[in-house]
């Protein structure tokens, strides 16, 4: 039997705050150091129970302290933020819609939600 290995680390130009919009020399760019695979995403994901319906919550600090790398041209209103474990500890809420682009870029499309079903930590 063949076994083919899988390419781990990629880079990602997020959507946030119309990042790709910018010129290319101006764009975030968030290095991952490895993908989530599928066994790994339950150490990550957790089930609650509120108002009678289950959603999920995610782990996003650890998320991005053991997935994200480097992050190029990024900066908040405290200064430049390089890298996952910097991003994870930022207390700025404004970016955590960041942090949900690159969870759901992390994550493989068939463990997230379907439409309709909402995420406790959004």
């Amino acid at each position: 039997m063949i076994i083919k290995s899988a390419i781990l680390q990629d880079e990602f130009i997020p959507e946030f705050n119309e990042n790709k919009k910018l010129p290319l020399a101006e764009q975030i760019v968030v290095e991952i150091k490895a993908h989530i695979s599928n066994l790994q995403l339950s150490k990550y994901k957790s089930f609650i129970f509120v108002d009678g319906a289950t959603k999920v919550e995610y782990d996003d600090t650890s998320i991005m302290i053991n997935h994200v790398g480097n992050l190029r041209n990024f900066e908040d209103g405290n200064g430049k933020i390089k890298n996952g474990i910097e991003l994870a500890d930022s207390t700025n809420k404004l970016l955590y819609p960041l942090m949900i682009e690159i969870r759901n870029h992390l994550i493989n499309e068939s463990e997230l939600l379907p439409e309709g079903e909402s995420k406790a930590s959004e």
